[in-house]
């Protein structure tokens, strides 16, 4: 069964599940706005250059319906409980079109 209905999506964008809520300020300007979503830390082995080093790497998930314009794009930032955030790739549309993965930058 996929996960693909409103109300699926729904619950993991849920704050009270598995979600956050960040202020949102979108590249084009226009005013910050709330909007939940997954905010993913993961530390990242980088092996081939410098052995033994690992970085952070940051990823979201937001669902386009809740940021402003309706699909997040390279520049829109957020600040959130554990920092501020850069988005930092043209957004990647899950086969659903409605949720989107961000690679990020912690700013501050």
């Amino acid at each position: 069964m996929a996960v693909e209905s409103a109300a699926d999506l729904a619950a993991f964008f849920d704050p009270n599940e598995f979600a956050e809520t960040v202020t949102w300020t979108p590249k084009a300007g226009g005013g910050s706005s709330s909007v939940d979503l997954i905010l993913d830390q993961k530390a990242e082995r980088n092996d081939f250059l410098t052995p033994g080093v690992v970085s952070e790497q940051w990823a979201a998930w937001v669902m386009g319906s809740a940021v402003p314009g309706g699909v997040p794009v390279m520049g829109d930032s957020f600040v959130a409980a554990r920092g501020t955030f850069e988005v930092l790739n043209d957004p990647i549309a899950d086969d659903t079109g409605a949720v989107f993965r961000l690679v990020l930058r912690k700013t501050a």
